[in-house]
């Protein structure tokens, strides 16, 4: 059981890293940091939302998977 936790803990941890680059790449330059449009407020359409909120899916899916590995093994660290 515990190997399948990790398991799929590091394949989500691949995904959500591979989303995450997916979506600095999507704003250009300031990516990540969000240099390019300070203070502008926008609305996410498309492509950029259904990205955003796989994003969140990911995080909170990951967060449930490392909770539960805790449970399972009985320690933060295995």
């Amino acid at each position: 059981m515990t190997t399948a936790l990790n398991i799929a803990q590091i394949l989500l941890a691949i995904a959500l890293i591979v989303i995450i680059l997916l979506q600095a790449g999507s704003s250009q330059l300031g990516g990540v940091f969000r240099l390019g449009d300070v203070g502008v407020p926008r609305r996410r359409r498309g492509l950029e939302r259904t990205v955003f909120n796989l994003t969140i899916f990911l995080a909170v899916l990951f967060l449930v998977l490392a909770v539960a590995n805790v449970i399972v093994t009985g320690s933060p660290t295995g």
